[in-house]
């Protein structure tokens, strides 16, 4: 990446890590929820042809609120909060993103909120204007504004303008069609804008010349009607005028005629999906949220799957009393089949190629005959309204004990049908695996039995229930349930108010469970830290230590005791589908493994993450030792029958070096590819067409897993150098030049000839930019030492690994040097009879 590239990233990733970090987090850290009413002063800033709002309000008004909820007392006052802060900004550091200009963006964000509004201009070409406002923001003026000049590194040229009373920066963006980016102060605001005549649309809704955001239908719906709790962040986004907007626009289909957006809408049947709206904030003790998606009726297409009969929590399976996360809904299994399967009958009549309907029908026609019965008939009418997916941790650790179960209406039908199936299955398999049947509990369970996998898939269709299970326990478990001889989930003193506040009927219910997940891996959280430390004391880690130590992780205990379940709810009435959820804090289901919230989750996620990466690295850095010690079994095999070592370049007088095959080509039979070595025109160039097919072969040992792969130079690249001695002549020297390496254009060296002693005298190492074939003679496949920093410097010698690079060394031994080795001793392990006094590296 060059630098250039790297400032506009680092310019984005300023408010995107900020952004990410609060939406991760739930809301801002502290957690931050306030009232309805924006900061002052900011709703007249945004337009009203906004089709994307994102409001979220700061921490100083509303801490009273926050400080009322379990979530408060689990992550703050544990001291959670503080560490995961401590973390964020430990990686913003590793990214390239300064600390104190991301701090000072995310404290103001937290302190006082954001506001985002996407419009879309009447008009022209069909590009949005996008408007940022940080909240009482006039204070990062200065330090925003000399950051986003830097991240330009003059290629973008800004200037700054008095406009309409405002000192606005602005510039438009090179080889875009008018697409400009700018930003002043209004007010007490920070003020950020980009798309086409962005800076005039946004000061025209400042000075009231056009409308701005209060004058939105669903202004007053977010943030004036009453919520029924105390909301903190309110999201919508405008189906309709993005349909209007957006939905003539055509998408080329060569050979086919041009296909307009609103065309596949209407087969999906999402014409009459409306706006859809996210609020939340806190209720009591509880954080809330609520997203609500207008469809008025009458629904088609996938739609129309969400028009699903209400149940309650009486309908639902036998699941375990300590389960900690399931997830039901209800369904209609044959309308499902029948709305997608008309969905596909027009998609094939009004998208497809002309015989697309023809062939549809032809496989619906075909596909009894395939199964061996019909699907909507013999599967889908047998099953009843209710499907659940819930973990029995009691049954097996990371998902093992993870069960489906489905209602069932006709269980004679289903039993023949799942036979038939089962009998295809183990049919089809060719042995893979086998079907057995064995009588429990009075049912007859069917066991999937898979070579080696240490799982055995059960099934059971009792009268009740169809129950699919990883293992035969949780099968087992379940019906014990189900004949009450075991207990069942219920909802219990610590989810009461769930109950109370949330619809009893719905079309869908999740409940997770956070502290079980909490407790795994806040339990893990020390052992991780430890690890990394560790790896990190022994060289090859980031330069600036993790600023988190094992101890400073707070008891689980401590941090569990005010959390209880999270409940979600899914309802549909004729206007609308909605969901509302009631959690200790915000949360996702994790099905297998219980529930966890998005806050605490990724707290302690981020807590593990170091030793996470540093067990990936080191994973990659093993593997690149391997291949070098390939090498250098290679270039001693290569000896044995030579009585050297291979060239820099293959002997060709009549090319350049650069055009030459390398000293990777020539020991290819030592490295089993001697099939590749045998069809080499080693008389050719590399790129000769004689060698077209074969230099453009990706060799594994050849490619460092950690550098990343670049799809411009392709597979065949080596990210493995051979080392040529010392200057820009290097390459050229005889081997007795006290500047000589071992690899050079025009000489082979023999081990006689390393006098400076093979454990002292380096062969190959990784590279760190500049790559080009493996075959390539010249500067793709051989370097030598001609600037400072020698490693992760000019030259490209180094890695993608943290700190320093792998080496081989002539004795067929691998070091890792750190980029901050003293660059004499480089020197003299660069060299084959330089005749210096090495000593410790």
């Amino acid at each position: 990446m060059t630098r250039s590239c790297t400032q506009r990233f680092r310019a984005a990733a300023l408010f995107g890590l900020a952004l990410a970090c609060l939406t991760l987090s739930g809301g801002p850290l502290p957690q931050t929820w306030a009232q309805t009413p924006v900061a002052a002063g900011v709703e007249r800033l945004l337009p009203a042809n906004t089709a994307f709002y994102l409001g979220m309000d700061g921490s100083i008004a509303h801490q009273a609120a926050w400080e009322k909820t379990a979530a408060y007392e689990a992550l703050d006052k544990t001291g959670l909060t503080d560490l995961i802060r401590k973390t964020i900004v430990y990686f913003v550091n590793q990214a390239g993103v300064g600390e104190k200009e991301f701090l000072q963006v995310f404290d103001q964000i937290s302190r006082h909120g954001v506001s985002v509004a996407v419009a879309l201009p009447e008009g022209g070409l069909p590009i949005p204007q996008a408007l940022v406002v940080l909240h009482e923001g006039k204070s990062l003026a200065p330090a925003l504004d000399a950051f986003f000049q830097q991240a330009a590194h003059g290629e973008i040229q800004f200037t700054t303008r008095d406009l309409r009373g405002r000192q606005v920066t602005s510039a438009v963006v090179p080889n875009s069609p008018g697409v400009e980016f700018g930003w002043w102060v209004e007010g007490e605001h920070f003020v950020l804008t980009g798309g086409i005549g962005a800076v005039d649309a946004a000061l025209a809704v400042a000075d009231k010349k056009t409308p701005n955001i209060t004058t939105h239908p669903l202004w007053k719906r977010v943030r004036q009607e009453q919520a029924g709790f105390e909301v903190s962040v309110v999201t919508w986004l405008d189906f309709p005028a993005i349909r209007a907007k957006y939905g003539e626009l055509e998408i080329p289909r060569e050979p086919l005629p041009p296909l307009a957006i609103n065309k596949i809408v209407k087969v999906l049947g999402l014409e009459n999906l409306g706006v859809a709206m996210y609020r939340s904030g806190t209720r009591d003790r509880a954080t809330w949220s609520e997203t609500i998606v207008d469809a008025p009726g009458p629904r088609s297409g996938l739609l129309a799957l969400c028009d699903q009969s209400a149940i309650t929590v009486d309908d639902l399976p036998p699941m375990p009393a300590s389960t900690a996360g399931f997830y039901a809904s209800s369904i209609d299994w044959t309308k499902s089949y029948n709305v997608l399967v008309q969905i596909l009958r027009d998609a094939a009549r009004e998208i497809g190629p002309p015989e697309a309907p023809a062939q549809l029908e032809a496989v619906l026609d075909q596909a009894p005959q395939f199964l061996g019965f019909d699907l909507a008939k013999d599967l889908f009418d047998p099953l009843g309204n209710v499907v659940a997916a819930y973990g029995d941790q009691q049954q097996g650790v990371f998902g093992i004990g993870f069960v489906l179960a489905s209602k069932v209406d006709d269980a004679a039908t289903l039993r023949k049908t799942v036979a038939l199936l089962m009998t295809r299955l183990a049919a089809a398999s060719n042995g893979e695996f086998t079907i057995k049947s064995v009588k429990k509990y009075g049912r007859e369970l069917t066991i999937v039995q898979m070579g080696q996998v240490p799982v055995s898939p059960t099934l059971v269709v009792d009268d009740r229930w169809l129950a699919l299970g990883l293992t035969t326990q949780s099968i087992d478990s379940f019906l014990l349930r189900g004949d009450g001889k075991l207990p069942r989930w219920k909802f219990g003193d610590d989810d009461r108010d769930a109950r109370q506040q949330l619809p009893a009927k719905f079309t869908s219910i999740t409940m997770a469970d956070p502290r079980e997940t909490i407790k795994s891996l806040l339990g893990l959280v020390p052992m991780g830290l430890t690890a990394f430390q560790a790896a990190a004391a022994q060289g090859g880690g980031p330069d600036k230590p993790f600023p988190i130590r094992a101890e400073d992780i707070p008891s689980v205990e401590l941090v569990t005791a005010p959390l209880f379940p999270n409940v979600s709810v899914s309802t549909v009435d004729n206007a609308k589908m909605l969901w509302q959820s009631r959690s200790s804090v915000s949360s996702v289901p994790l099905l297998g493994s219980g529930g966890s919230g998005t806050a605490a989750t990724a707290t302690l996620v981020a807590l593990l993450l170091p030793a996470v990466q540093q067990a990936r690295t080191a994973a990659r850095r093993a593997q690149s030792i391997n291949n070098l010690k390939q090498f250098g079994l290679a270039l001693h095999n290569y000896h044995d029958v030579h009585n050297h070592f291979p060239q820099g370049t293959a002997a060709n007088e009549n090319l350049k070096p650069e055009k030459r095959l390398s000293w990777q080509a020539s020991i290819l039979p030592y490295l089993d590819q001697a099939a590749v070595y045998n069809q080499i025109k080693f008389d050719k160039a590399w790129d000769d067409p004689a060698n077209a097919n074969l230099v453009k072969l990706q060799l594994p040992v050849y490619q460092n897993p950690q550098t990343p792969f670049d799809p411009q130079l392709g597979n065949n690249v080596t990210h493995y150098i051979g080392w040529a001695g010392l200057g820009e002549n290097g390459p050229t020297l005889p081997v007795k030049d006290p500047k000589a390496g071992v690899f050079a254009y025009n000489r082979a060296t023999s081990l006689r000839e390393i006098t400076d002693g093979l454990s002292n005298t380096i062969a190959v190492s990784e590279a760190s930019k500049d790559f080009g074939p493996w075959a390539a003679g010249g500067r793709a496949t051989m370097r030598s030492l001609t600037k400072k920093p020698y490693i992760n410097g000019p030259d490209g010698i180094g890695s993608s690994f943290p700190g320093g690079c792998n080496v081989l060394f002539c004795d067929g031994s691998v070091r890792f040097i750190s980029q901050n080795v003293d660059p004499q001793i480089l020197e003299k392990l660069a060299t084959v009879s330089g005749g210096e006094v090495v000593g410790a590296f």
